[in-house]
């Protein structure tokens, strides 16, 4: 229980990182200006909390998992607060993530063997191709920023376990639609809950 109160504190100090680089309103492109900034006040026990999580469930697991999910989750929080604001899942962030997934893929496969590596990379596959196919038959109603956010989640997850794919699959699926539910929109941003279905999952998957 030690690390997991460190873990929090150290979440909440990384999410008040994340919640002042927001505030500086960085991630708006020049006719995404409006004059205030959205209330990201959440980010702060989002992530505490988060970090609190993955601790918990994955301190005994191979250690690259948790050295993975804890700045991982850090980033998809920052994702869905810039989504959640601009309706987009930048490169600029994304791009870091996927590096970063693709590192400690790598730090598994040295440690542990080829089977979680190779597993990682064909859920990559799977969840990014089968979104993929989404974005195309949908005519772009799935942003491509969500394709991406899949494959690097599908890699991330499949390195806890594959039923850890499909939990944060249908999480993502089962919050978006309650959420559209509850503010009776059709239109609404995928990737954050696509993002707190996978730090779910991770944890109800060990």
């Amino acid at each position: 229980m030690v690390w997991v109160g460190f873990a929090v504190v150290a979440g909440a100090l990384v999410g008040a990182l994340v919640r002042w680089r927001m505030r500086r309103l960085t991630h708006r492109r020049a006719d995404e200006s409006p004059n205030s900034a959205p209330p990201v006040w959440w980010l702060i026990p989002l992530v505490a909390v988060s970090w609190g999580w993955l601790t918990w469930r994955l301190l005994d697991a191979p250690w690259p998992i948790l050295t993975l999910w804890l700045p991982l989750s850090a980033a998809l929080a920052w994702l869905a607060a810039v989504d959640l604001d601009v309706a987009r899942l930048p490169d600029r962030i994304l791009v870091p993530a996927a590096v970063w997934t693709a590192g400690c893929i790598g730090l598994t496969l040295w440690i542990t063997g080829p089977l979680a590596a190779l597993g990682a990379i064909l859920a990559a596959a799977l969840c990014g191709g089968g979104f993929w196919i989404l974005h195309l038959t949908g005519r772009g109603a799935l942003g491509f920023g969500d394709v991406k956010l899949a494959a690097v989640i599908g890699a991330a997850t499949a390195l806890v376990s594959w039923s850890a794919v499909l939990y944060a699959l249908v999480a993502g699926c089962i919050l978006t639609i309650a959420w559209a539910a509850a503010r009776r929109q059709r239109e609404l941003a995928f990737g954050p809950w696509l993002a707190l279905g996978a730090v779910l999952a991770v944890g109800l998957a060990r």
